[in-house]
């Protein structure tokens, strides 16, 4: 199953990319959407952590992105985004999934004895809805290459709107929210939340928490700052399924996941 889902996700990357028309300068075919090219700016990520004595992590990192028509670079996401009509458009994309734990002792001896999980690579396809201001979005992604032979789903209603309309001193602003699930499998959550056999002690018994459901809400904020300078703001809070939080290693009933970007379009 997992050659056949990495086999479409290649096949519509490649026929994506082959199918892109010439640019004309910076102008896109849908010259309502974003702007073909090059971007790079400056991002932080701030990830909470649920597991026992582990702090959570604040980074930054340069980014880079590039567009051309529907196929896009955001950092380490590579994807494909394909509008059918005016209210439904598909996508795709490639991106590392580089967890390895981090279970590292010297981080925290309540960890000790968990093995680092191995990173992937993960692969999604996605179907939006839009009609006005309220979207719906599904996205099914996947370990491709055989790691922890997982997946989830999620399904999620969300509505934006374009707030510099009431507040009009400021530039073009734009605020959306979304709530949804997750529908998560045994293989990732063992992958994520699992005790493996060589890893058991006698404060800690094997744990394999099955399937889940997740419930999550996210937040965006977009400003554009000029034609080339905008801030993106994202902010997304996971709370886990009580049989994931019955693992020994977790001491947290959620995940918090904070991204901000300042971005300069050429």
């Amino acid at each position: 199953m997992k050659y056949m889902f990495l086999s479409i996700v290649i096949f519509l990357y490649i026929t994506s990319v082959w199918s892109q028309e010439p640019r004309v300068g910076k102008a896109q075919a849908n010259p309502s959407g974003p702007k073909d090219g090059w971007s790079t700016g400056l991002f932080t990520l701030y990830r909470s952590q649920p597991y026992k004595g582990l702090k959570s992590q604040l980074r930054a990192f340069p980014y880079i992105g590039y567009r051309n028509g529907g196929f896009f670079v955001r950092g380490p996401f590579v994807g494909y985004e394909h509008k059918l009509n005016t209210y439904f458009s598909l996508s795709t994309s490639l991106m590392p999934n580089l967890f390895s734990g981090p279970f590292d002792p010297e981080e925290s001896s309540k960890l000790d004895g968990i093995e680092e999980r191995d990173g992937t690579i993960e692969g999604s396809i996605g179907l939006r809805v839009r009609v006005k201001f309220i979207s719906i979005n599904l996205v099914h992604r996947r370990d491709l290459i055989g790691v922890y032979n997982g997946s989830n789903t999620s399904l999620a209603l969300g509505s934006g709107f374009p707030i510099s309309v009431l507040f009009k001193s400021l530039p073009f602003t734009m605020l959306r929210a979304s709530i949804g699930k997750r529908f998560i499998d045994a293989n990732e959550n063992f992958y994520q939340y699992g005790i493996y056999r060589d890893e058991v002690r006698t404060d800690r018994e094997y744990f394999n928490p099955g399937e889940s459901i997740n419930d999550f809400y996210s937040i965006f904020f977009l400003m554009k700052l000029s034609d080339n300078w905008n801030i993106n703001l994202n902010y997304v809070k996971e709370f886990l399924h009580k049989d994931l939080q019955a693992s020994p290693i977790v001491n947290e009933g959620y995940i918090e996941r904070a991204f901000g970007g300042l971005i300069y379009s050429f």
